[in-house]
């Protein structure tokens, strides 16, 4: 992750300046309809630069556990505070939506819940849509895996394992977890080769690394209204696609 990278993030406050416009905007205003582009949270460049937006469902998680007890707000009012700062008008509500979707009911963890979709899944989203209203194409997908059980879940950065074929290092050697390496390697290597990983480009539908469904919404449709700045109000439980869409 790169600083510059995360728009409106609520851990900012001791950051360096950011840059003067977020991806989503420059990718709105320069990407060319030719320029394929698989989006990232982590794109620090713009089209006609390919990108592929991509976030994991547990982004928070990993990170949750290694801070331990300092990752958890002195009191609710506090997250509260956190989360006006990054743009939430009503975070109280936003807190009682989180709970019965995620089953989230220590601060530490709904802090985690929201900050994953603060910093990482709404601008990965956000980057993937502004491309392609500007013309051009962008790749979405969202890892759903869990190689190291369901404490940590998809946790931020996961698909590495899988990508560079490290699936022993975390105990998850297993076929299941095999297969899901080989269908996100054909992605890469195929949008590397030929600007296309295999699903059709982002329409409000991802490609589901894991899980049940090969298409999921992302955004999920089953949320409350969004807060000020679009930073969501819920992680799901990842949904099927509401329309069709092509797969590998």
């Amino acid at each position: 992750m790169t600083r510059r990278a995360c728009a409106r993030s609520p851990l900012s406050a001791s950051w360096p300046p950011r840059r003067p416009s977020s991806p989503a905007t420059s990718a709105a205003a320069t990407s060319p309809a030719d320029a394929p582009g698989a989006s990232s949270w982590t794109a620090t460049s713009c089209p006609p630069h390919p990108n592929t937006p991509r976030a994991t469902r547990d982004e928070f998680r990993l990170f949750r556990r290694l801070a331990g007890d300092a990752f958890r707000p002195a009191d609710e009012y506090a997250l509260h505070a956190e989360m006006r700062r990054a743009g939430t008008t009503d975070p109280a509500r936003l807190l009682d939506e989180y709970r019965p979707r995620t089953g989230a009911t220590e601060l530490a963890d709904l802090r985690a819940e929201f900050l994953g979709d603060a910093i990482y899944r709404t601008p990965a989203t956000r980057l993937a849509r502004a491309q392609v209203a500007a013309g051009g194409r962008a790749f979405h997908y969202l890892m759903l895996d869990e190689p190291c059980g369901p404490d940590l879940g998809a946790f931020h950065g996961v698909d590495l394992l899988y990508v560079f074929d490290k699936l022993p290092l975390a105990g998850a050697d297993t076929p299941e977890h095999r297969a899901v390496r080989d269908r996100l390697t054909a992605a890469w290597r195929d949008f590397a080769a030929h600007g296309d990983p295999g699903w059709a480009p982002y329409d409000g539908n991802s490609r589901a690394f894991g899980g049940t469904s090969d298409m999921v919404a992302e955004p999920p449709d089953r949320r409350p209204a969004e807060p000020a700045h679009g930073i969501p109000t819920a992680r799901e439980t990842a949904e099927p696609a509401t329309r069709p869409s092509r797969t590998p």
